[in-house]
């Protein structure tokens, strides 16, 4: 990270022993960071308890709708903990400038919300993700993920996210934009050996210039 690596030059240099203190950091989602820094991944391990809107900070998310603590059971709310986690560990990616763990943790969220999410609790996650952080190709993630369940999910009570007002309008547009248009040459796929699926996981991580989202305005912003 060259975030923590000029911290340690600037403020610690000349020291025998440097050290980073990861002010207003959740410890768990720093323990994250530390052990995709050593070995590529992250997982939430037995000693790393899920956060929860509650424990985050010891205090409720800003303006936060919290009804999913008495709402939510079982494994709608373990869902909710862990992929809040995924959300926070994108926060803590971008901040500290670490890209591959920001793509990362849209994988590993992407992964659970199309296998493991009910649709239930997307609108406190949405709103979650976009008190945490500006990341667009984050928050496609889950607009798309929403247009592909629109109907379901406008049943819920729980569908307005009123932190962004033009919310509905951009979900509707996200789900009737055409499809790209198709190159008259395009690249053949590669037969590289080395060559790896992933799964459909970065599926939605760039948004497409067609259905560009934004949070500040009550219309979609098009490209």
């Amino acid at each position: 990270s060259p975030v923590i690596n000029n911290n340690l030059i600037q403020e610690y240099k000349g020291l025998p022993i440097s050290a980073f203190k990861f002010k207003d950091d959740e410890p768990a989602v720093v323990q994250s960071m530390i052990e995709f820094l050593y070995t590529k991944n992250y997982t939430l391990g037995p000693d790393q308890k899920p956060l929860t809107a509650q424990n985050y900070n010891n205090k409720p998310l800003p303006e936060l709708n919290t009804e999913h603590t008495t709402t939510l059971k079982g494994s709608e709310k373990k869902c909710f903990d862990t992929l809040l986690h995924h959300i926070l560990v994108n926060s803590v990616a971008m901040k500290y400038e670490i890209p591959e763990l920001e793509k990362l943790s849209r994988e590993k969220l992407l992964k659970s919300l199309k296998h493991n999410c009910p649709i239930t609790v997307l609108p406190d996650l949405m709103a979650a993700a976009l008190k945490e952080n500006n990341d667009s190709a984050l928050i496609h993630v889950f607009v798309m993920r929403a247009a592909a369940c629109m109907s379901k999910l406008m049943s819920t009570p729980r569908f307005v996210v009123r932190e962004w007002p033009g919310y509905l309008i951009s979900l509707i547009f996200c789900a009737m934009a055409p499809p790209e248009p198709i190159e008259a040459n395009p690249t053949p796929p590669s037969t590289s050996p080395s060559d790896t699926s992933s799964d459909g996981a970065d599926e939605f991580v760039t948004p497409p210039q067609s259905c560009k989202v934004s949070r500040n305005s009550d219309k979609p912003s098009q490209a």
